[in-house]
């Protein structure tokens, strides 16, 4: 494969790369080699690593076990099982000291020696100490890092924004993050101040669930479902045995054991009749009759029968299964595609490509048809 216009050839063993007229333009010399970055490449010579530029100069000698494509300036190396950074210079940023060398993010790196994760900047000194269990990006200004099963929250200085005392803390989405201490839950903001007071039961389906979508959240307060917005505003279904996510000014709810949907109110607008129901997406909402799923539009009409296994709404298409064959529909239920594919997906926005034992199918979504169909 091309990349910077060069790309890597392999004939009797050694590796070099030609241009795209087939001129050789760095000799077959290398045991293997990578593709170019940023006019640089990773190539082997014998048994160890090293970095070559556009010229072939090794710019960083093989002298590694393993060796990184450069981010920020800097690749991560290994000998001997250890990691240290050197410089695309090759003048080396730090020694052999971590167990784990993270590639720099926005100038910084999560790293771990001796078992125990911090942080280095450019300079390779720490910004924060080795001194957590564990250590993840929340973005490229702060972390979340444990101490003996508990979390916490630093800035990239290496400031407490949220002291390490949670049992568990989620990602944010829509300037909200779930922290979880003791079985209960609430929510922080991006400065670590709790703004969703700790207050709702826990449980662990909330660990991907417990993410704001459209402005709302569902959770359980005192064993009822409760719908709460980013301002921690609880809203009350009552005879309500579970709710879903709200999307579209409609959400999923569950009574006398079946699903249908109400609005924000409360009120129910389609009545429960179905074994599962989920949020709506693009006008039209799955749902689940026995074992099969269909869709309905936001008035509860059936605008494709529950005869499928599963079915995916996606922004051009709704694809389908049955019998382990995946078919493809348009969004007005409209049949392109029988479910008699191995797999189907799109490869560009208005292109579906579908792989059917040895026929492979082309079609466009604008205008529902087979544009191409062979081996």
């Amino acid at each position: 494969m091309f990349s910077e216009g060069l790309c890597v050839v392999i004939n009797g063993g050694k590796a070099g790369y030609i241009n795209k007229a087939g001129k050789i333009i760095l000799p077959l010399k290398f045991s293997d080699a990578e593709s170019f970055h940023n006019r640089t490449a990773v190539v082997k010579t014998d048994s160890l690593y090293g970095l070559i530029n556009r010229n072939g100069d090794l710019i960083i000698p093989a002298a590694f076990d393993e060796l990184a494509d450069p981010v920020d300036g800097f690749a991560v190396g290994v000998k001997n099982g250890r990691s240290a950074y050197i410089a695309k210079n090759g003048k080396p940023l730090t020694s052999f000291i971590f167990d784990v060398a993270t590639d720099f993010k926005e100038g910084h790196a999560i790293v771990s020696t001796e078992e125990k994760f911090g942080m280095i900047d450019l300079s390779g000194r720490f910004k924060i100490e080795p001194v957590y269990d564990e250590m993840v990006w929340i973005d490229h200004t702060k972390v979340k890092a444990s101490k003996n099963d508990k979390w916490g929250m630093l800035n990239i200085q290496g400031d407490t924004l949220l002291p390490v005392l949670y049992d568990f803390i989620g990602d944010f989405s829509q300037h909200r993050a779930l922290v979880v201490k003791g079985g209960k839950c609430g929510f922080i903001d991006e400065s670590g101040k709790m703004v969703i007071p700790i207050s709702f039961q826990f449980n662990s389906a909330f660990i991907s669930k417990g993410v704001f979508q459209n402005g709302y959240v569902s959770l359980v307060l005192k064993g009822k479902p409760v719908l709460v917005d980013t301002n921690g505003t609880t809203i009350n279904f009552p005879g309500v045995e579970a709710i879903g996510e709200y999307a579209a000014e409609m959400i999923p709810i569950m009574k006398m054991k079946k699903w249908g949907y109400a609005d924000i109110s409360g009120k129910i607008k389609i009545q429960p009749r179905y074994d599962a129901a989920f949020a709506f997406v693009n006008g039209l909402a799955k749902v689940k009759i026995k074992k099969q799923f269909g869709l309905i539009d936001a008035n509860g009409t059936i605008v494709i029968a529950p005869v499928y296994d599963d079915i995916e709404i996606k922004p051009d298409g709704i694809f389908v299964r049955s019998g382990g064959m995946t078919g493809l529909l348009q969004s007005n239920g409209q049949l392109i595609l029988a479910c008699e594919y191995d797999s189907v997906e799109l490869i560009s926005p208005l292109i579906a490509k579908a792989i059917g034992g040895q026929r492979i199918t082309y079609v466009n979504l604008s205008i529902g048809r087979i544009v191409y169909n062979g081996e």
